[in-house]
């Protein structure tokens, strides 16, 4: 469930959109695109339980790999979710 915009609008689904898009066919991309993937989605299921800390650290982990993609679009988003989270968490 995308339960609304992160910081600057983002959601969870707009930021999945964007690892899907990067598919180039390379071991490297794929590996660290479906890690992503799975962060997101532990991210979001710990949000929509009310977990933003939980969230918040999981989308850390999920910036970290993204880092290794070499997309600062993506490594931005995921750094408005955190930021989305963290206005949730106070």
């Amino acid at each position: 469930m995308d339960r609304g915009p992160g910081g600057d609008g983002v959601t969870f689904n707009e930021v999945g959109e964007i690892v899907g898009g990067l598919d180039d066919g390379s071991l490297r991309v794929d590996k660290l695109g479906s890690d992503v993937s799975a962060y997101l989605d532990a991210a979001e299921a710990a949000s929509d339980a009310g977990g933003h800390a939980g969230a918040i650290a999981v989308l850390r982990q999920a910036q970290a790999k993204a880092n290794g993609l070499q997309d600062g679009v993506l490594v931005a988003k995921i750094g408005d979710l955190i930021e989305w989270q963290q206005g949730l968490a106070s």
